[in-house]
């Protein structure tokens, strides 16, 4: 968090710096164009900071996925999935997007028209059903969803960039994962 802060210190520094040193014409700073390089520098290192601290840092869930599906990989059977011996299904849904500040003048057309301010995003989703035969028993596996619509998904199994990965001794853990 410390090195997040930093770096938005440090972009804001430097980009307050080459707005000011860009149009600078004093002489009151010797080397004004010495401080104009060194303020972009300033600034593009504060950005990488916070690219970089964004990027490598993983939630609790997302390393608990990533730690499980290496030790499937490991030691799991791995599946490939082909369209015959899995279920493909959707779930698409409209979910309204509430706009918190709204101004004034969104207040007043909501008046007359209430479905003026009114806005939808469209978010299709779909998964995989695997049922899996061990002897008399079948074990009913469902992946995670993916952001994408059927046929789409589809295609990635056809193209066999899908994958299922079964823990040898308890058919409860399995994971799915796309390659590529």
């Amino acid at each position: 968090m410390l090195k997040k802060l930093t770096g938005y210190l440090f972009a804001t520094i430097g980009f307050i710096g080459f707005g000011f040193f860009r149009n600078y014409n004093g002489s009151v700073v010797p080397y004004s164009t010495l401080w104009f390089f060194l303020s972009i520098a300033i600034g593009l290192v504060g950005l990488g900071m916070i690219y970089l601290t964004k990027s490598t840092k993983l939630s609790k869930l997302e390393k608990y996925n990533k730690e499980r599906l290496d030790r499937l990989k490991q030691g799991g059977e791995r599946i490939l999935l082909t369209v015959d011996n899995c279920e493909i299904r959707e779930n698409n849904y409209y979910q309204e997007v509430i706009n918190e500040s709204s101004t004034r003048v969104q207040q007043i057309d909501a008046l007359y028209d209430p479905n003026r301010n009114y806005h939808q995003d469209y978010h299709e989703q779909s998964t995989v059903i695997y049922y899996y035969q061990t002897g008399d028993k079948k074990h009913r596996m469902t992946s995670q969803s993916f952001s994408f619509n059927t046929k789409n998904l589809t295609n990635y199994v056809e193209n066999k960039m899908l994958v299922l990965y079964v823990n040898r001794f308890d058919k409860n853990d399995y994971a799915f994962d796309l390659i590529g």
